[in-house]
């Protein structure tokens, strides 16, 4: 599974995740933010548990 997530295009994986389970910006616990504030971290959220998944040793 690891090599398929490694050869795989993570913003593709990311945008078709976040396409099928939308985050609701207004359920965000910090209502300050803006809309590309919480986009950018639920990227960031997601990139950094790919690359855990990706480098996890079994």
């Amino acid at each position: 599974m690891q090599e398929i997530l490694k050869s795989m295009d993570e913003e593709k994986l990311i945008n078709a995740y976040l396409y099928r389970f939308p985050v609701n910006v207004q359920d965000w616990s910090n209502n300050d933010e803006k809309i590309g504030e919480v986009k950018a971290t639920i990227y960031k959220r997601i990139h950094k548990y790919l690359d855990r998944l990706k480098n996890y040793q079994f």
